[in-house]
């Protein structure tokens, strides 16, 4: 007597299959010192300035905490040389950043006392990216430059210097309040120790 032929089993979803990361590797990804572990604090950190602002009814803190993720995203410490490699298949926006910071990276090591550190790494890219808009605002790309500036180009012409030098003081106050808390986040998740973070290894 012939034996039955086994039944096929169907595939069901065809041969598409889509694997999802399990919660180990989505620890990982968000707590580890990659990139977005590094994003993942900063927005944590960012977010929570900016709650900390709208309780105490700060403005100028609230825009602190906003500034702080997207310094980490497009002025992080790791702006060099291979972080730009790995960004190049990225969107067209990550592209012109890294095209932006391309000269930067050439100068600048990797983890160097001017890119991992308070005293010198911070200074060093809040200055270069003042020196890119100064280029950008020759170029006719005005809006950067406007906004480093506080609206101080205006109020010195319409005779108020010293209200001008106080928007410029409280711009770049924000920034690099902004920029500290994202860079101590930023080289903490790296394993610095508090006086790496002030004045790198």
């Amino acid at each position: 007597m012939p034996k039955p032929k086994p039944k096929k089993r169907s595939r069901r979803g065809g041969s598409l299959k889509v694997k999802l990361p399990t919660l180990k590797q989505c620890q990982k990804m968000l707590m580890g010192s990659d990139r977005p572990g590094h994003l993942f604090a900063a927005v944590v950190a960012g977010a929570t300035v900016a709650t900390i602002g709208a309780l105490i009814l700060s403005p100028w803190l609230a825009t602190i905490g906003a500034i702080v993720p997207i310094w980490e995203w497009a002025a992080t410490p790791d702006v060099d040389v291979a972080d730009q490699r790995s960004r190049s298949k990225g969107s067209i926006l990550w592209r012109a950043i890294c095209c932006l910071w391309f000269p930067y990276g050439k100068l600048v090591g990797h983890r160097s006392r001017l890119s991992h550190s308070l005293a010198f790494g911070l200074p060093c890219r809040v200055c270069y990216v003042f020196l890119v808009a100064a280029i950008a605002a020759q170029l006719g790309i005005s809006a950067p430059w406007s906004f480093l500036m506080g609206g101080a180009g205006q109020l010195w012409a319409d005779g108020y210097p010293m209200l001008a030098v106080a928007a410029v003081l409280s711009q770049w106050a924000t920034l690099l309040l902004a920029g500290a808390i994202a860079d101590t986040v930023h080289m903490l998740k790296d394993n610095y120790t508090p006086e790496e973070v002030v004045w790198g290894k």
